[in-house]
């Protein structure tokens, strides 16, 4: 999220905005329902950078998949990083639009799977619910006082792997807001 915020400052600025219009020094559980475009820029960030870029999983029994017969038993790998770059769900899939999750677009929504940072199904993440909860905190606090800042010309290459982050570690400045108004 600090690297997409700090590349688009219409963004930041859009969720700063929410934020002191909250007037909080504190969130409470029911104010996590206050914040649509902290939520939706949660999850594109999370569709452009899943936590978890594949899983795998077991055929239970043999099925027969766009023409190919997968034997029971096999191992299953399945990309979320993959699908969430997929045109036909998603419009312009390599650009940072957190639009594409509110009406009338919802673009997760075009299929049950198209959305899945956190898997899908029976073998949802368990920590789903309380990482949304623990990035909205910190997002909360820190752009109340402070504006995220990268060079003008700054870009990364990821890792993947244990879960992904920047190669170079993220070389941001934090700049402090003095005037909120």
């Amino acid at each position: 999220a600090f690297y997409v915020l700090g590349k688009d400052h219409y963004w930041q600025d859009k969720l700063r905005a929410e934020i002191l219009c909250m007037d909080k020094e504190m969130l409470e559980l029911k104010d996590f329902d206050l914040m649509p475009e902290m939520d939706k820029v949660f999850k594109e960030t999370l569709r452009l950078y899943p936590p978890a870029p594949s899983t795998f999983r077991r055929s239970i029994k043999e099925v027969e998949f766009n023409g190919i017969t997968i034997p029971e038993n096999t191992c299953i790998k399945i990309s979320m990083d993959f699908i969430h770059q997929m045109p036909e769900l998603w419009t312009e899939p390599e650009k940072f639009d957190p639009e594409r999750f509110a009406p009338p677009r919802e673009e997760h929504k075009k299929h049950q799977y198209a959305w899945v940072p956190f898997g899908g199904g029976a073998h949802k993440c368990i920590g789903m619910h309380f990482s949304n909860y623990e990035v909205k905190v910190v997002l909360f606090h820190l752009l109340k006082n402070y504006r995220i800042e990268l060079d003008a010309d700054y870009t990364t290459e990821f890792e993947f792997l244990p879960i992904p982050k920047p190669k170079d570690n993220l070389p941001i400045t934090l700049v402090r807001i003095t005037d909120k108004a």
